[in-house]
């Protein structure tokens, strides 16, 4: 996300800024922008680029990246890269290369955690680290490729998560349970969100005798270990009382 400095802009800048921003991506596959007004400052609320690279070759994906942040330069925006997260989905539509990604980050994220409690810091304060700088890379998007993801890499994340626990002191959730809980949310929140694109589609899929939802069909392995077929079957999992 970005946001403008404080100067008034006419709404017909929208479409400009967005079209600048796609001819000064020209390698980009897919880029996503949305701004917005608010109280006289300009925001990009969405900003997604897609990139396509081959056997680890991210010259050009590098050059996509600096290419945007000349962009936001020269139209005034200020990049948060805070807010700046990355994924990775292989031409198989695996999450194996995603999982190495994020194994990586939170290796190196672990290491500052364990210096952490070099200093004495206290158990609190470590989980807090733990959660807002180590859970939130490993968990990132979890909606998306946790009912997916290979067992080995499953267990190389839980394995990580587990020598973190050590080092703060306390069992944290494993990767099941955040998957199971984010999921089941997500889904909650589509079903309660009219507008949400989901939700005709979960909507017809709600049964008429009672609160569970229908599986819709799948006819391939990889579209049932997606999001909506293995939300919905964890939502018909809980109690009635939990749904």
């Amino acid at each position: 996300m970005t946001q403008v400095n404080p100067l008034k802009f006419p709404s017909s800048t929208s479409s400009l800024l967005v079209n600048r921003l796609r001819m000064c991506l020209p390698h980009c596959n897919n880029s996503i922008v949305h701004l917005e007004f608010s109280k006289g400052k300009k925001f990009c609320n969405t900003s997604e680029n897609v990139y396509y690279h081959v056997n680890g070759q991210e010259d050009e994906y590098r050059d996509l990246v600096e290419s945007f942040v000349r962009w936001s330069r020269e139209n005034l925006l200020q990049l948060n890269v805070t807010k700046t997260k990355e994924m990775v989905l292989d031409n198989k539509l695996e999450w194996s290369t995603n999982t190495d990604a994020v194994y990586k980050k939170a290796m190196s994220r672990l290491y500052f955690l364990r210096r952490l409690r070099s200093f004495s810091v206290c158990s609190r304060m470590l989980h807090m680290f733990y959660q807002s700088v180590m859970a939130s890379t490993i968990f990132f998007a979890a909606v998306c490729w946790g009912a997916g993801i290979k067992a080995k890499d499953a267990n190389r994340l839980n394995k990580l998560i587990k020598k973190a626990g050590s080092v703060v002191g306390c069992r944290l959730d494993d990767l099941d349970e955040v998957v199971r809980d984010r999921m089941v949310l997500k889904l909650r929140t589509i079903m309660d969100s009219p507008s949400h694109p989901l939700h005709n589609t979960v909507d017809k899929l709600r049964s008429s005798f009672s609160n569970r939802l229908l599986q819709p069909h799948c006819s391939k392995e990889r579209y049932r270990k997606s999001f909506l077929p293995s939300a919905i079957k964890l939502y018909n999992s809980l109690k009635p009382t939990q749904q």
